[in-house]
């Protein structure tokens, strides 16, 4: 547990020193000033009591600008620690979103895809840095408080009360640890369930979802879906905070009587020991502050107990295993890429049987290969392998430029792709081109030059020009985004050229000049596509057909014809259905 408190307190510090250290002595002074002020109190009834002369009372009205002075000190504390505060949430908001950005960067592409990664993630994301923090503070100040308070009741000789406020500590303690601990229960197992509420409720809202959504009236559907999700959710935490707020309410009714008890107790005492008026308001005031200070401390304990669950989750998700990317610069080749694949089998987590099976290939230098086959047949999943983006389960694959070995981490590195998933950046058309390769944000020529490439000159003049109308910016097609997507591929010079369906948002006529872009643009260098569209392989060295994640033919276009196979019929099928 002390672990949460030295984790925040190295990241607050390593962040905003000033603002640190200002907290902390603001914090821990709220201690002594309320002491000094409970001490003054008592020393101004007892001097204005006993008065008898000028002296004394000269003596309460300085005891009175003392404990004004102090008063003042307490409220400018209590200002100084909020301002301090206010910038550590935000470095707090910070940091956590950073943190969890940076390690999702680096995990492995199946862990991002993986449903327990996710949840985990989404309970990462519900921790409040800087509240924990601050709870920990909280306790330890409220705990200082709470045991100097005990010892004046015990220097006092009220021992039976500070026994009965210590019972009550224990109390609140047991019944908010259980309301706690129940709570975070029902969070974590609704984790999931509350990703499929913010999918559906995306579904309902994003521009690229909501024409289809209400040209099939499906909106009724999914929201009736929502609602289910989100009622059985509300239920499950409404029971436990039902169940929470009865024990509230009787916990509530015994410290009633215990305080009530204590007062009691208190005028007894006093009344037998003929203790002065400023002792008897000394010891009222602290028992009504102990009483005030219990609830609150226990409140804050319970707080952070919810918080360090949330931190176990936290660390958790920062601790998972990572996939760095490579960071030395590749070898050139005038070839590129040389990937050798032996006996490769990949699954997926969670699941029952084999992605891909037995996988056996050489893909040459400056060769061009084509990946076809029915939708499922492992064809996108091939290509991810062979990027070093999913770790093989069984197997070997061994990447190479110009004779010189790579690690997988490091086969990203040399590859430029266009994916069926691309990304959609609504930034300006100058940013969408540059991830490609950010060092040419500002190179208009090599820009200008990867749009000819792509068949998307139109926009050579409009670089600035910013993309998406919920941004104000211009509403780009499924065809014209693709062309961007094709045009970042260009920018990045690699050894090795994927392009994963590239054209399926394309017209016939651009569809043409995009693939006739790929076979005569690619450098003699390396290159694969994975495509449907069979026509495309023809232009191919050598292709490769896949069926339920096997590779059940290779060869050429004419040698795949000569067999008669599986090829074959899915050739004849297409021209047929084309013409």
């Amino acid at each position: 547990m002390l672990e949460s408190l030295t984790y925040t307190s190295k990241l607050f510090y390593s962040e905003n020193k000033k603002n640190v250290i200002l907290y902390f002595i603001t914090t821990i002074l709220t201690v002594p000033l309320f002491l000094g002020e409970l001490i003054l109190t008592k020393r101004v009834i007892d001097t204005i009591q006993n008065s008898t002369s000028t002296f004394t009372y000269k003596e309460a009205l300085l005891l009175m600008i003392f404990l004004v002075v102090v008063i003042y000190m307490n409220t400018m504390n209590a200002s100084m620690k909020a301002l301090s505060s206010t910038s550590l949430i935000e470095i707090g908001l910070y940091k956590k979103e950073k943190l969890i950005l940076e390690k999702s960067s680096k995990l492995p592409l199946t862990y991002l895809e993986w449903p327990k990664i996710k949840a985990l993630r989404e309970r990462a994301k519900r921790l409040p840095l800087f509240e924990l923090f601050e709870q920990w503070m909280n306790c330890i100040v409220d705990f200082t408080t709470i045991g100097s308070l005990l010892i004046i009741l015990i220097y006092y000789k009220c021992s039976l009360v500070s026994f009965i406020i210590f019972a009550g500590l224990l109390l609140q303690f047991s019944t908010n640890k259980k309301i706690v601990k129940n709570k975070e229960k029902i969070y974590q197992k609704q984790s999931s369930s509350r990703l499929i509420l913010d999918y559906l409720f995306n579904l309902l809202v994003q521009r690229e979802t909501i024409q289809e959504i209400r040209t099939y009236n499906m909106s009724p559907y999914l929201k009736k879906k929502w609602k289910e999700i989100f009622k059985t959710n509300f239920k499950e935490i409404q029971k436990k905070i039902i169940s929470g707020e009865l024990r509230n309410i009787l916990q509530n009714i015994v410290i009633t009587i215990m305080n009530g008890s204590c007062v009691i107790i208190l005028v007894i005492i006093s009344a037998k020991s003929g203790n002065g008026a400023g002792v008897f308001v000394m010891l009222l005031k602290v028992v009504s502050q102990l009483f005030i200070l219990l609830p609150r401390f226990s409140t804050n304990y319970s707080s952070l107990k919810s918080s360090t669950i949330r931190f176990k989750d936290f660390i958790g998700f920062l601790n998972v295993q990572e996939d760095m990317r490579g960071q030395r610069a590749l070898p050139e080749c005038d070839k590129g890429m040389k990937i050798v694949i032996n006996d490769l089998s990949f699954k997926y987590k969670d699941s029952e049987k084999n992605t891909l099976k037995g996988i056996n290939m050489v893909i040459n230098p400056g060769e061009k290969i084509a990946l076809v086959g029915e939708n499922g047949s492992g064809k996108s999943t091939l290509v991810k392998i062979i990027l070093g983006l999913y770790k093989q389960k069984d197997g070997n694959i061994d990447w190479s430029i110009g004779g010189e070995s790579i690690k997988a981490k490091e086969a990203v590195n040399g590859a430029r792709v266009v994916f069926q998933d691309y990304t959609r950046l609504l930034r300006p058309i100058r940013e969408n081109i540059a991830i490609g390769d950010i060092k040419h944000l500002n190179n208009d020529k090599k820009l200008n030059r990867a749009l000819n490439k792509a068949e998307s000159n139109e926009y050579v003049d409009y670089l600035d020009e910013q993309i998406g109308p919920e941004f104000g910016g211009r509403d780009f097609s499924g065809g014209q985004w693709q062309r961007l997507a094709i045009s970042r591929a260009y920018l990045n010079e690699k050894q090795l050229t994927i392009f994963d369906e590239p054209t399926a948002s394309l017209d016939p006529k651009a569809e043409l000049k995009a693939f006739e872009a790929f076979v005569n643009l690619s450098d003699n260098k390396t290159s694969v596509i994975v495509t449907h569209r069979l026509y495309m392989a023809r232009s191919v060295d050598r292709i490769f057909v896949l069926e339920d994640g096997q590779i059940v033919e290779s060869g050429s276009h004419s040698e795949l014809m000569r067999l008669h196979g599986k090829y074959e019929k899915m050739y004849i099928s297409q021209s047929e259905l084309h013409g």
